[in-house]
């Protein structure tokens, strides 16, 4: 009876930290104003924070929907470090980056549409700018190039 209690908690434990992996935090890993906290609270969220975008949530989709709007300030003006580690982060190779950057600025008002402003749908506007600029041999899917 303790055996299989112990057993259930370890399952449900397993599927609930499975479930929550990608969820929306709110602290971005990008550290805490003092005034919301300090000492261990903030230490735990931040530990929780990474090891659950790391865990079993895909890499490219976190580190999208973290930087999305930088992201896009990035490709408003055709290049810039959040740019680069979306293309990075995507698999693509370090050939395609001007293409891509261009590819980025004289599209932006398709990329970045003020009808989806948290990016939803950014995923298949993405795929679809990397099929159109032939640059799906420079660009695998992320599953190909990021563990």
């Amino acid at each position: 009876m303790r055996t299989s209690f112990l057993l259930a908690i370890i399952i449900l434990a397993v599927l609930v930290s499975k479930s929550w992996a990608c969820h929306e935090e709110d602290t971005n890993l990008d550290g805490h104003k003092p005034k919301t906290g300090v000492g261990i609270i903030v230490s735990t969220e931040i530990i929780v924070a990474f090891s659950s975008t790391t865990t079993s949530c895909d890499m490219y989709t976190a580190y999208l929907k973290s930087n999305y709007e930088q992201i896009a300030e990035n490709a408003a003006v055709g290049g810039g470090l959040h740019l680069e580690g979306l293309f990075a982060y995507r698999g693509c190779s370090r050939d395609s980056l001007v293409q891509l950057q261009r590819a980025f600025k004289v599209r932006f008002e398709s990329m970045f549409p003020q009808s989806d402003p948290l990016g939803e749908k950014f995923f298949q506007r993405f795929e679809e700018l990397i099929i159109n600029e032939n640059l799906a041999n420079k660009c695998p899917p992320p599953g190909e190039s990021v563990s």
